[in-house]
């Protein structure tokens, strides 16, 4: 059974904090959307489940996926949506000129961004290992293996 990307966005949109989605039509929201699903897939790339095959018509994932795996997508998409609040900040900084920015705080604010990304990633990481060793059998591994 497949997963619907509308099950990711609902965890998705309760972790941040942004005006600006609220105010495009619902076509623009899900093409947003899905493109922070698209990317959120890519820390998933080793992962001992097949959760890169998408059906982008049907907008579902052809994996069923689990509740622990459907948190971590929405992670992963809030790490795709800071990713791309940086990077606005970030031409806006060439765009007003160093000083400028300076004066209205923006390299803080910049320097928070990059940090909490960082944080981010590595709970990401983290989180995927951690369910993957929690749903492999060790102990039957190592005594077939």
């Amino acid at each position: 059974m497949a997963t619907p990307f509308s099950k990711i966005y609902s965890e998705f949109i309760v972790q941040i904090d942004d005006y600006e989605l609220s105010s495009v039509s619902e076509e623009e929201f899900n093409q947003v959307l899905q493109g922070y699903i698209l990317g959120a897939r890519l820390p998933f790339m080793t992962y001992g489940k097949d959760l890169m095959s998408v059906d982008i018509e049907k907008a579902e994932f052809v994996s069923d996926l689990t509740p622990q795996e459907v948190m971590i997508f929405a992670k992963s998409m809030t790490y795709q949506w800071m990713v791309e609040k940086r990077n606005s900040l970030e031409l806006h900084r060439k765009a007003i000129g160093d000083r400028d920015f300076q004066a209205t705080q923006g390299y803080g604010y910049l320097e928070k961004i990059t940090a909490s990304l960082s944080k981010l990633r590595r709970e990401i990481k983290q989180e995927i290992t951690i369910y993957e060793y929690s749903q492999k059998d060790l102990w039957g591994e190592l005594l077939n293996g």
